[in-house]
């Protein structure tokens, strides 16, 4: 079997999101703690302590929408419009009219993770277990406030403090990893034109799905 922790970064909730304040207003009303999770807020998301509170108020009736806010600004408008009808159609949508913003984004994330469960051709040679994609990891986290997982100005914060003691400090504390995507980045650089040609004169922007 081919064991993989794909899944994790929405789980422990990697999402750097203007959204925490909104969600302890809702939960827990104007507090004082309210002004310690719009400072952690800013720190994660680099933004005003301000801006944080501000959006925390616009957001605290529930006027969100996780999937318009994960939109891909490469395109075009319509098919956002489908893509968010998609997300309200989810099974796991229908019961999030009265949770807090950062709860439906959590649950947008982790419908996402579930596309690393299935099409991947190593299938077809062994089978796939995602060891965090699973029912009691999800419930467990699933149950903790947005601006707990975010404590103290950083993502990921849960799972950061439970191996606080089992993993060196330089890795706990770190804020990115290991990708490929610098490399794609210097390919996509180093080939502009080609590509702004494939992709302005192929199929995707004459059936109008690029914002072009």
């Amino acid at each position: 079997a081919c064991f993989s922790a794909a899944g994790g970064d929405g789980l422990f909730y990697q999402l750097r999101a203007k959204i925490y304040c909104a969600d302890y207003l809702q939960m827990r009303g104007l507090r004082p703690g309210r002004a310690r999770v719009a400072y952690e807020s800013a720190l994660l998301t680099r933004s005003s302590v301000w801006s944080m509170l501000a959006t925390g108020l616009r957001f605290r009736e529930g006027a969100f929408d996780p999937a318009a806010a994960a939109r891909n600004p490469y395109l075009a408008e319509g098919v956002g419009a489908e893509a968010q009808g998609w997300f309200d159609r989810h099974p796991w949508a229908r019961a999030t009219k009265a949770l807090p913003p950062g709860k439906k984004l959590h649950l947008w994330a982790l419908q996402d993770a579930l596309n690393f469960t299935y099409n991947y051709r190593r299938a077809e040679i062994a089978e796939t277990i995602l060891p965090l994609v699973s029912q009691p990891i999800i419930e467990a986290m699933l149950r903790v406030p947005s601006f707990v997982l975010a404590r103290g100005g950083t993502d990921r914060t849960l799972v950061r403090e439970a191996f606080a003691d089992k993993v060196p400090a330089s890795i706990i504390h770190r804020s990115g990893k290991g990708a490929m995507d610098g490399y794609y980045a210097e390919l996509c650089c180093a080939n502009a034109p080609i590509i702004r040609d494939r992709l302005l004169g192929g199929v995707l922007a004459s059936e109008g799905l690029l914002n072009t």
